[in-house]
């Protein structure tokens, strides 16, 4: 089992924990929220947050939390996510660290990096478009989607997160 409820931390053994490699979490060291999960896959530490923020609010928690939003630089980790959010019951797409905020256009990943992966939705609103910066990752399709990072009178941003340690 990969997951761990916050909520749940104390009376879980310290055998599952070595087990899912959740110890390895600098997460943990910082103290935690009882509605955030952790989910560990191979290198890196996920946390999946149901709490709905505008994109930079997202950014600067999972910053603030010396981590960035996720990555998804392989297929297999795109594919972790839905099964991670599927665990967790967040059915809606949450922000990702990918974006264009830098130069319109240019999709990158939160470190900067060029994407490895390509994984958006091929329909995108022609009008809005250059207005749709952020990317959030879709748990029922794996796509991912380009929306606006803030909010406006008209719509909303805020949508649960991932972040990486």
């Amino acid at each position: 089992m990969k997951l761990l409820l916050f909520g749940t931390l104390l009376s879980v053994s310290s055998a599952f924990l070595i087990e899912t490699g959740i110890l390895s979490c600098p997460y943990l060291s910082i103290k935690v929220r009882e509605f955030d999960y952790l989910w560990v896959y191979k290198d890196h530490c996920y946390l999946f947050s149901p709490i709905k923020f505008r994109y930079p609010l997202a950014e600067k928690y999972c910053k603030n939390m010396s981590g960035t939003l996720a990555m998804p630089k392989t297929e297999d980790e795109n594919s972790e996510y839905i099964k991670a959010l599927e665990e967790f019951k967040i059915k809606e797409p949450a922000w990702i660290g990918i974006s264009d905020r830098a130069k319109e256009g240019e999709f990158v990943y939160a470190d900067g990096s060029k994407l490895k992966i390509n994984k958006f939705n091929t329909r995108i609103n022609p009008l809005l478009g250059f207005l749709q910066d952020c990317v959030a990752f879709d748990p029922s399709s794996g796509l991912w989607h380009r929306y606006m990072c803030d909010s406006t009178p008209l719509t909303s941003a805020r949508r649960p997160f991932i972040c990486q340690f």
